[in-house]
């Protein structure tokens, strides 16, 4: 089986990168290249809400991903290929939900629960 290399920073993640993962590991074997805490300073000019021990910690535990390490500054100089994904192979990605459309009695209000508490 081939080895799919994913790399970025995931220091927010949620379910559109274990759905990026998800479709990445229809290709072969995960493994992640996590940015550096100061590679994400260096870009964003903040510190990341998630250091990279906690990151690497939670990526470990996803099925999907077989390895995590730190990403070299340039993948490409590390010799990582890189791969363009065209719109066919990014079909159904992210995955949307359906909308609800469900009738509601006059003056009643509809609630949203989004797990953010």
């Amino acid at each position: 089986m081939s080895r799919v290399f994913v790399a970025g920073a995931f220091d927010n993640p949620g379910s559109r990168e274990l759905r990026l993962l998800q479709e990445a590991a229809r290709r072969g074997e995960v493994a992640l290249l996590l940015s550096s805490d100061a590679s994400i300073e260096s870009a964003t000019g903040k510190p990341p809400l998630m250091s990279f021990a906690e990151r690497r910690y939670f990526f470990e535990g996803i099925r999907y991903v077989e390895s995590v390490d730190e990403a070299p500054a340039d993948c490409e100089a590390a010799g990582i290929p890189l791969l363009d994904l065209s719109g066919a192979d990014l079909r159904g990605y992210p995955y949307q939900a359906p909308p609800v459309s469900e009738p509601r009695a006059p003056g009643v209000k509809r609630v949203v629960v989004t797990g953010c508490y």
